[in-house]
C-alpha cells in the first residue's frame, strides 16, 4: 500500500491475507513467502472512488469490501488482470450504496448475508444484504452518529453495530428491530 492500511482479513485457508488501505487498493499477499501477490481490484480509472475501509471473507473465499464511496463490492480474491477495454475481472457485483463512507463490514457466518455501517453528516445507517443476489436485506437508517463497527452474532440472528454515540446496539438480523443499547464502559460525570 501506498497509504494507510484500514483493514486486514486472512483468505479461509489461512494461507493468504487481503488488506485495503486509502490508497483505494484491494491487495493479496502470500502469508508464508510474504509475497505480494497482486491487486483484486484493478487500477482501472472509476472502478474504485476514494480508500477502503474494509473488507471480509466468507467460506467461498468470496471477499467483499467497502470504503469511500459507500457501495459494497464482492470480488474473487484472485489477481487477474483487466482487459484493455476496462472493468474488474474479479468483480462478481457492487451492491447499493449506502450514504457517505461506509466504515465496516462482515459477513454471516454462513456467508449468505453481510453487514454494513456508514457515516454520513452525523448520521449512521446499517444494512444486510444478500450474498449472492444483492438484495438489500434490511437498513436502519437516520441512526444517531456515524456507525463504524459492525458485525454477526455466531448464529446468524443478531447484528451489533456502534459508532460516534458510544454505544453497542443489537437488533434483530430479520426484522431490524432493535432489542437492547448498551454502554460498554461506566461513565463517571
Amino acid at each position: 500500500h501506498t497509504d494507510w492500511v484500514l483493514d486486514t482479513v486472512f483468505s479461509t485457508k489461512g494461507d493468504r491475507v487481503v488488506s485495503v488501505g486509502r490508497d483505494m487498493t484491494v491487495k493479496l499477499t502470500d502469508i508464508a513467502t510474504q509475497r505480494f501477490l497482486g491487486n483484486i481490484t484493478t487500477h482501472t480509472p472509476g472502478v474504485l472512488r476514494g480508500g477502503m475501509n474494509a473488507v471480509d471473507c466468507n467460506a467461498k473465499n468470496e471477499v467483499v469490501d467497502a470504503g469511500a464511496d459507500g457501495a459494497p463490492k464482492l470480488f474473487r480474491p484472485e489477481v487477474v488482470a483487466a482487459p484493455s477495454s476496462g472493468g474488474n475481472p474479479n468483480q462478481i457485483r457492487e451492491y447499493d450504496a449506502l450514504p457517505g463512507r461506509a466504515f465496516d463490514v462482515q459477513f454471516s457466518a454462513d456467508g449468505t448475508r453481510f453487514v454494513v455501517g456508514s457515516s454520513y453528516n452525523g448520521r449512521g445507517e446499517v444494512r444486510v444484504y444478500q450474498t449472492e443476489d444483492g438484495g438489500q436485506l434490511l437498513s436502519l437508517p437516520d441512526l444517531e452518529g456515524g456507525i463504524y463497527s459492525v458485525a454477526f452474532s455466531p448464529d446468524g440472528k443478531t447484528i451489533a453495530f456502534g459508532g460516534f454515540a458510544g454505544h453497542v446496539v443489537l437488533a434483530d438480523a430479520s426484522s431490524a428491530e432493535i432489542f437492547k443499547e448498551f454502554v460498554p464502559v461506566p461513565l463517571e460525570n
